[in-house]
């Protein structure tokens, strides 16, 4: 494939200041022209097509996917009974779309939809859109965007002599049922086509997600399809409604390659590497799956988890979720501060257990640098060059494996790893438990545990840590409330109130970079950093 084919696509992508260029191994990829600096917008489109989930299609307007408020609530089509709408605008856009082909009386109800039915909607959707893209450009050559869109969807690989053969049978049961119907088989498309898009929608299609990063619907963005993976993406893809916007995450220099995450990369390297050869048909060579160095350091600390272990049961006491209750119960926060505050040097004494949270801040003397002499500054983690960075997440990496562990074996139990993705595992539902009890001091430990474990795991800005410091600084917060209730000791006051200004201050810097500062995150952080500062000056 020779990129330079793709006329209007190039044009649309150097209107945005990137282009695309052939790639040897990868097929192709998207290069910044100019430098970027994280938090900009790469580029901003629309799907050909989406289809809200079925779990949350009764939640969301299934046109424009903003979720129903008091103010607006959703109104149900009076004759399917199954589609959702905030206004007569959207109906009217949604029916004009694709609504009037499907909308019939007695339609299964969301529970009853499954994969095929989705697949179905989406390839229905697509072929219409198709239509009305070509249509309009007769009349609007100079509409470069939509140009730009089919020359990006007819560019994308399907991968069709590799789907699984079961795979392709089902993907042509659906391409007959959709070519029967009338407004279809009008188009004059044939099956083979239908079945070639079905393959493009497996291996390129993107989950919707709201702002709580939940996925919400899928949709087909030939745009954004462009994107090459990596386990440690410069880019991630965010929503507004149903328009896809490509943020970067990091400063990318002139002539670097652009890249999101296909997956969630809190998986082990085994892991992504299955998901990703089962679902796009090819093996990462990104910086984390590359090497044991660098990056493979990550990978070598959380390790592969054993899927015959059980690690978690609900309402019992396995080992794990004992244990680290045990210690998260006990965790001293002011002696362990004292002795390894962070930015200081990371040095421990004889006879050392890499425990929970000795691990969480002793982690803390590389992750947070600057916050030496107790200043509330995190410019070190945000602010330091990426090389800088790197390195501390490296040399942090290669400390936590230098220490024993907890090791319970020979008493029935087991073997503590703090930085295991089995621990973080346990740790997120434990998190979610006690914040559900309002155990805020227990809470906010566990959710330093989770936050060590995904600065290793996540590129910083990504909106995933963006939406975790927000949780830390949230339950520090109602910590230190609490202890204050019961009676705090001034010292351990003043440890508190300098962890949530350094939490409100990394959520503040993080959710400014990928979610903007407007929405309800923004809102809630800048609430917070209100009642903080002016409980503070009562003081």
């Amino acid at each position: 494939m020779h990129t330079v084919q793709w006329q209007a696509l190039q044009a649309h992508l150097r209107a945005h200041h990137l282009e695309l260029a052939d790639d040897p191994k990868k097929y192709r990829k998207v290069l910044a022209l100019n430098a970027m600096k994280r938090g900009s917008v790469a580029i901003e489109s629309h799907a050909l097509a989406f289809v809200p989930l079925p779990s949350v299609r009764a939640e969301i307007c299934n046109y424009c996917f903003k979720r129903a408020t008091r103010a607006t609530p959703l109104q149900r089509c009076s004759r399917c009974q199954s589609a959702y709408y905030c206004s007569k605008h959207c109906f009217q856009k949604a029916w004009f779309a694709a609504h009037q082909y499907v909308c019939k009386a007695n339609q299964p109800s969301a529970t009853q939809e499954d994969q095929d039915k989705m697949d179905e909607l989406m390839l229905e959707r697509v072929i219409l859109s198709i239509a009305r893209a070509k249509n309009d450009i007769t009349h609007n050559a100079a509409d470069l965007a939509l140009g730009a869109h089919l020359e990006a969807f007819s560019s994308l690989l399907a991968h069709e002599t590799k789907q699984p053969q079961d795979q392709l049978d089902r993907f042509k049961h659906i391409a007959t049922a959709v070519i029967q119907k009338p407004h279809i088989k009008s188009l004059g498309i044939d099956a083979a086509a239908l079945l070639i898009y079905l393959c493009r929608f497996r291996s390129n299609n993107f989950g919707i997600i709201d702002n709580q990063l939940f996925p919400i619907g899928e949709g087909t963005y030939p745009i954004g399809s462009l994107f090459n993976h990596s386990c440690r993406p410069n880019a991630v893809a965010l929503y507004n409604g149903t328009s896809q916007i490509i943020r970067l995450i990091d400063d990318v220099e002139e002539g670097e390659e652009i890249t999101l995450a296909y997956i969630d990369v809190a998986n082990s390297r085994k892991t992504r590497q299955q998901m990703l050869r089962d679902k796009y048909f090819f093996e990462c060579e990104c910086t984390r799956c590359s090497s044991d160095h660098g990056f493979g350091l990550v990978d070598q600390l959380l390790g592969e988890p054993s899927e015959e272990e059980d690690v978690y049961v609900e309402g019992g006491e396995t080992f794990l979720k004992k244990t680290l209750m045990e210690q998260v119960e006990s965790w001293n926060v002011l002696e362990l501060t004292k002795r390894y505050p962070p930015g200081s040097d990371a040095t421990v004494s004889p006879g050392f257990i890499m425990d929970i949270p000795r691990y969480v801040h002793f982690m803390g003397t590389f992750m947070f640098p600057s916050v030496a002499n107790r200043s509330l500054r995190a410019d070190g983690l945000l602010e330091a060059p990426k090389e800088v960075y790197e390195q501390l997440l490296f040399n942090a990496a290669a400390a936590a494996t230098s220490y024993p562990l907890l090791d319970e074996t020979e008493h029935g139990g087991g073997v503590l790893k703090p930085y295991s993705l089995k621990t973080l595992t346990v740790a997120t539902r434990l998190l979610n438990e006690q914040m559900a009890k309002n155990r805020w001091p227990q809470s906010s430990r566990l959710a330093m545990l989770v936050l060590t474990h995904y600065m290793f795991i996540y590129p910083r800005n990504h909106p995933m840590l963006a939406l975790h410091f927000l949780t830390v600084a949230k339950a520090a917060w109602n910590a230190l409330v609490q202890l204050e209730v019961a009676g705090i000791n001034r010292k351990l006051e003043k440890e508190y109130e300098r962890g949530v200004s350094r939490w409100i201050h990394l959520a503040k810097s993080t959710l400014s970079c990928n979610f903007g500062e407007q929405g309800e995150h923004w809102r809630e952080i800048v609430e917070l950093e209100w009642i903080f500062n002016r409980d503070q000056k009562l003081k």
